[in-house]
């Protein structure tokens, strides 16, 4: 699998900057403009964390983890939003009481627990039983 650094215009932002993803040639080969999937073509995608997200996950303390009913979420940091995926990516949960978060209604398994504040977002994973 070849990584090629991602020139294309489209793919910067609005300051110009890149963004973080790449072309990945993995046997199809590419072209040089996007003409949309080919077979043999996947696109990937990569995020690099900010240093706001990494503050953010480091001040924030989800607890129990795991728990059957309720979870608490504390930081030192101002807590704006959350929201909780299931892994199949399904929106379970938005809301901006972030201090509780009540799961007795969900059924057992991992979740993913996103946390944004006004500089950044934070993930958590969390374990119903």
């Amino acid at each position: 699998m070849n990584l090629l650094l991602n020139t294309d215009p489209i793919a910067t932002g609005f300051s110009g900057v890149f963004d973080s993803f790449y072309n990945v040639n993995l046997g199809a080969g590419t072209t040089d403009e996007f003409l949309g999937l080919t077979s043999g073509m996947e696109i990937i995608m990569f995020s690099s964390l900010s240093v706001e997200d990494e503050i953010l996950n480091s001040e924030t303390n989800v607890y129990p983890n795991p728990s059957k009913s309720r979870i608490n979420i504390s930081s030192s940091l101002d807590i704006i939003k959350l929201e909780l995926f299931n892994l199949l990516g399904q929106k379970i949960v938005e809301s901006t009481e972030t201090s509780q978060l009540d799961i007795s209604d969900f059924d057992s398994g991992v979740y993913i627990l996103n946390l944004y504040s006004e500089n950044g977002k934070g993930i958590k994973k969390i374990i119903v039983e």
